[in-house]
C-alpha cells in the first residue's frame, strides 16, 4: 500500500511537470500557437495545464496499468485511478507554476492566468 502511494505522488510530480511544461514553456510556444489555428478545443488543451493533466494522467493510468483501487470493472478501474491521479496532480502543479512564475518574467512565458 505504501508502495503505491509512493509511486502514485511520483507519477502525480510527472504529470504535473509534463502539463506545465507544455503549457506554459517558451519551448512549446509556437506549438501552442499551432494547435490554436488547427482546432480551438485543442489549443485550449495545450494551453490549459489541468485540461491537459487529466489526458496525461489517463496516459499514465493505462500505459502503466495502474490501479490503486479495483471495484472490478475496467472502465471504472482506469476512470478512477485517472481522477485520483489528477487530484495528487493539482499541488504539485500549483506548486510548480508559483516556482515558474518567480523565475520566469511574465514577457517570456505565457501570461499568468
Amino acid at each position: 500500500m505504501v508502495d503505491t502511494i509512493i509511486t502514485l505522488l511520483f507519477m502525480a510530480a510527472a504529470v504535473a511537470a509534463f502539463s506545465i511544461t507544455v503549457t506554459k514553456a517558451i519551448l512549446f510556444k509556437d506549438l501552442r500557437k499551432w494547435a490554436k489555428r488547427k482546432s480551438p478545443l485543442l489549443g485550449e488543451l495545450l494551453s490549459c495545464p489541468f485540461c491537459l493533466s487529466f489526458w496525461a494522467a489517463l496516459a499514465i493510468v493505462v500505459g502503466f496499468g495502474m490501479k490503486p483501487i479495483s471495484v472490478e470493472s475496467v472502465f471504472f478501474d482506469y476512470l478512477i485511478s485517472t481522477l485520483i491521479l489528477v487530484t495528487l496532480t493539482a499541488p504539485f502543479s500549483w506548486l510548480i507554476f508559483k516556482c515558474y512564475s518567480v523565475m520566469m518574467p511574465e514577457d517570456e512565458g505565457e501570461p499568468a492566468p
